[in-house]
């Protein structure tokens, strides 16, 4: 998982309820129509029975079971009626193992998780490439569960990190079905813009090559090495874990920029080291005219800012994206004696940043 990943939204009910209510304009009908299947044949003890519901499923869902008789078959030699029944989490790793048409053994776990699901919605939760991607990254800002997050695909885990998603944030009052739409459905929306986020987020960065030092020049000169980079974000990291500073999740890279996001879309923080200066950076990205009417926003308070910063800032409004500056030291990567001081001054300049815009990030309507 990307260490760069935006921070997803609080699964407060509201945003539940949204999801929920979106899910039924975008699926609805179509999710009515397979459930009454699966209430007209409940039981897995017919072949054509099976093989129907097995066909509707994989069409719905687009689970891209490849032989579907081969599927079917493999149901009901599994006798499963009683298994599902009891709730018994291993069946759907049991289902999962089916043969290709060339007999060849291939996983079909999301599959799997829905087919039980739709039998016992309140005892099978879904598993679905996007409800991974969501929940990997509320694990990774909130850590919601002590189980192991690279273990989603060992359904026994999957369903009890379910229990924990759930109970960390206080769902109760929705089923396991309402939490499966919620997930899947804000897992694509979160997917899609974090994709843009990080995208935006590069474009935005990376011409700091060029205006850090005020004149055109490469990223590295002859005298700055890749791994120097790399060495000055370990230890920068390092001091962020130390003091539980924002960036202590990243992984040093071969830059000489290291960003991350904390909580909305549209909004990037970066450190930066230049050639004769270090620079901290807020990014402001998106469509044009909402990222300057924030900008205007942030720029209104702009002697409360930096009293609360205690620096001058560098405010600097660009075509489709904006970025607010803070030069924290006139040194370089190249002055390796200084590089603690440099390092401490950037983390503690870093923390102060994010305290100060952090509540007026989350007071915007977006």
């Amino acid at each position: 998982m990307s260490v760069n990943k935006l921070r997803p939204r609080e699964p407060n009910p509201e945003l539940v309820q949204h999801y929920i209510r979106k899910f039924e304009d975008v699926s609805g009908k179509a999710d009515r129509e397979l459930g009454e299947l699966f209430r007209q044949l409940p039981d897995n003890v017919q072949y054509n029975h099976i093989l129907r519901k097995v066909r509707k499923l994989n069409s719905y869902y687009g689970t891209r079971v490849w032989n579907l008789e081969g599927m079917a078959e493999r149901i009901l030699t599994l006798n499963i009626d009683s298994k599902l029944t009891k709730g018994l989490p291993e069946v759907v790793n049991e289902i999962a193992l089916s043969p290709t048409k060339d007999g060849v053994i291939r996983e079909n776990y999301s599959f799997a998780s829905k087919y039980c699901s739709w039998h016992q919605p309140d005892d099978y939760p879904i598993f679905d490439s996007f409800v991974g991607i969501i929940l990997e990254a509320y694990q990774h800002w909130d850590g919601f569960t002590d189980l192991g997050i690279e273990n989603l695909r060992n359904y026994p885990i999957f369903k009890e990190i379910i229990f924990d998603f759930q109970k960390r944030y206080k769902l109760q009052e929705f089923s396991i079905k309402d939490l499966d739409k919620f997930l899947w459905l804000y897992g694509i929306d979160y997917d899609r813009e974090n994709k843009q986020v990080q995208s935006q987020l590069s474009n935005t960065l990376q011409p700091m090559r060029y205006t850090l030092a005020g004149r055109p020049r490469s990223n590295r000169d002859s005298s700055t090495s890749i791994s120097a980079y790399e060495e000055f974000w370990s230890q920068l990291i390092a001091k962020c874990k130390e003091r539980n500073a924002p960036g202590q999740h990243l992984n040093p890279n071969k830059d000489s920029w290291l960003t991350f996001t904390i909580q909305r879309f549209l909004f990037g923080y970066g450190y930066l080291v230049g050639f004769d200066k270090c620079v901290l950076r807020v990014n402001i990205m998106g469509f044009k005219e909402k990222t300057h009417t924030i900008f205007d926003t942030f720029y209104s308070q702009r002697h409360e800012i930096e009293t609360e910063i205690g620096a001058e800032l560098v405010w600097e409004p660009l075509l489709t994206s904006c970025r607010i500056d803070q030069v924290v030291n006139r040194h370089n990567i190249r002055d390796r004696e200084r590089w603690p001081e440099l390092q401490e001054s950037m983390v503690t300049g870093m923390i102060k940043f994010v305290n100060c815009f952090e509540p007026r990030i989350y007071k915007l309507i977006i």
